[in-house]
């Protein structure tokens, strides 16, 4: 996979996406007590994440965002996509099997704690978040830029076909 402008645009979108991840404790620590400006972000975000204590990282004394599991999803996905040109030589990782191969970790320690036969911890929970967001990046990242330069491409095209008819 070689890098393009809409590589680089998807990597800095995503960069954006985690970084407002640590923005509610940082905006948290800056205005305490009134939680102006921190208190949307949580809610935002509060739609894509349980965000329950026990299983958040904390940064200067406040939750992040999401829980130690979704943060690890989005920074592994950073992580793949930075990767990916590096790791893919071809173009798709395609199959199921390469689902299963991301998933299996996070599912193993979803159902061993589900059963209680071993508690997730924090450590387990960031760990398999990162090994699935990195592989679902390196999955998804050369179909997202297909996805976006045909979207591209397709309004050129339109946008060349209605200036051509107006002329």
């Amino acid at each position: 996979m070689k890098r393009s402008f809409t590589y680089y645009i998807l990597v800095i979108s995503v960069l954006l996406w985690c970084g407002m991840l640590i923005l509610p404790p940082l905006m948290a620590a800056i205005e305490f007590p009134s939680h102006t400006i921190s208190h949307p972000i949580y809610k935002f975000y509060s739609t894509i994440c349980h965000q329950y204590e026990a299983r958040s990282l904390f940064l200067f004394g406040f939750k992040l965002a999401v829980c130690a599991r979704c943060f690890g999803i989005y920074i592994g996905f950073f992580i793949g996509c930075v990767l990916c040109p590096l790791i893919l030589k071809r173009r798709y990782l395609e199959g199921v099997s390469w689902w299963i191969i991301i998933g299996f970790p996070m599912l193993i320690d979803v159902v061993l704690d589900f059963l209680k036969i071993h508690e997730s911890t924090l450590t387990t929970r960031l760990l398999t978040g990162l090994w699935f967001g990195t592989g679902a990046a390196i999955i998804l990242t050369p179909i997202i830029i297909e996805a976006i330069s045909e979207i591209i491409l397709k309004k050129i095209i339109i946008k060349g076909i209605k200036h051509e008819f107006k002329t």
